[in-house]
């Protein structure tokens, strides 16, 4: 019976640190993370793309809104590259990007949230051929 009960109590715990490992991660990304960018945030702003597809070279102007226009700016990450991008005072982003190879582009917008977090305001993919 003691043997039973063991390995009843080593499957318990067993499948309580499994689902700990499985609920923490979902948390954390539900919450943004600590320090990292992005979390799994809902971007609550719009952004557009002059071109979609686009031809390799060419210089596509970008344009949304629904950002903070008090943090007058927003940061840029596209394909491993950081960038600021000026946030007008109504909220209102506008700036151009060389798409100078073949592929896709994925930009992303964040701001500072709570905490000095960064925050996913939007995101698009824009292909290049």
């Amino acid at each position: 019976m003691v043997v039973k009960k063991q390995g009843v109590l080593c499957v318990a715990f067993v499948a309580a640190l499994l689902a700990g490992l499985v609920l923490v991660p979902a948390g954390l990304a539900a919450r943004g993370g600590k320090g990292k960018p992005g979390g799994g945030a809902t971007p609550t702003a719009t952004l557009y793309s002059s071109c979609n597809p686009c031809t390799a070279g060419t210089l596509a102007s970008f344009w949304g809104s629904g950002y903070d226009g008090s943090q007058g700016r927003a940061t840029l990450y596209v394909s491993g590259t950081w960038s600021a991008v000026p946030v007008a005072p109504d909220g209102t982003v506008s700036f151009a990007w060389n798409l100078r190879a073949v592929g896709t582009y994925e930009f992303k917008l964040y701001q500072t949230g709570n905490g000095g977090k960064l925050v996913l305001k939007s995101r698009l993919a824009v292909v290049s051929q």
